[in-house]
């Protein structure tokens, strides 16, 4: 074997070895990845009612209006069942469908009315949780706040996940809506603080779930597998080249 060929061959063989090096590095990178990433079960989340609709089949929507007297308010407690729902206040607090005319100009988030719950406690914040329906994969909402408006709601579901959904100013509410792979049981919205002045209040309206039908988002998990599987076939390709 000449000169050259030898320094060819061992050209080569340097280069399988940093080709392979490399492809173990990449691959061990993106198994890193994969096994931190989000193995939750929502698909998708919206911040309108038009795109959340299109993705889903609604079974009910809870509008709370007619509920509570014309510029008043209806106490209901701990606890308030309705279209297939339950509302739980915190321990400890309550809760009020109160009609948007009611105490100008901290409820007004437009016509008919929403669900609330407040807190004048530091240690105790403001929350509501919902319990569904067995087999909701969707559920899309309206939130509001009072006293601070516009204050950022955690939506936390059960097994786990939670997102942070910064809240509009009066009058407007803010939508928000998910899709999921698998149903989900419970969904809690909490305030991340109290205003001990003059006490601090989340609202829940236009509540709406049913059964997730499209979603233009695979989880997390899929995405892994899917960059695995192009990395394995790069360096495939290298190693022909």
């Amino acid at each position: 074997m000449s000169a050259g060929a030898v320094q060819r061959e061992i050209y080569n063989y340097m280069l399988r070895n940093q080709i392979r090096n490399g492809s173990f590095a990449l691959i061990a990178a993106a198994a890193m990845a994969c096994g931190s990433a989000r193995a939750g079960i929502v698909l998708q989340t919206y911040g309108d009612l038009t795109s959340w609709s299109s993705a889903v089949t609604v079974d009910t929507t809870d509008t709370f209006d007619g509920l509570a007297p014309s510029g008043g308010y209806d106490a209901v407690g701990t606890t308030y069942t309705a279209d297939g729902l339950t509302y739980n206040a915190i321990a400890g607090g309550s809760m009020d469908i109160v009609d948007s005319s009611y105490s100008s100009p901290y409820f007004n988030f437009g016509p008919g009315g929403a669900l609330f719950s407040g807190s004048s406690t530091a240690t105790v914040l403001p929350k509501i949780q919902v319990t569904l329906p067995a087999n909701t994969t969707a559920v899309g909402l309206d939130l509001m706040t009072v006293s601070p408006n516009a204050q950022s709601v955690v939506v936390t579901l059960n097994d786990g996940e939670s997102f942070t959904i910064g809240t509009a100013n009066r009058p407007t509410e803010t939508f928000f809506g998910f899709t999921a792979s698998a149903p989900v049981s419970t969904i809690t919205f909490t305030l991340t603080s109290v205003d001990l002045n003059q006490g601090t209040f989340i609202g829940l309206d236009n509540f709406s779930y049913g059964v997730a039908t499209a979603s233009d988002a695979p989880e997390a998990s899929t995405l892994c597998l899917i960059g695995a599987g192009l990395i394995v076939l790069t360096t495939r390709r290298k190693k022909l080249l």
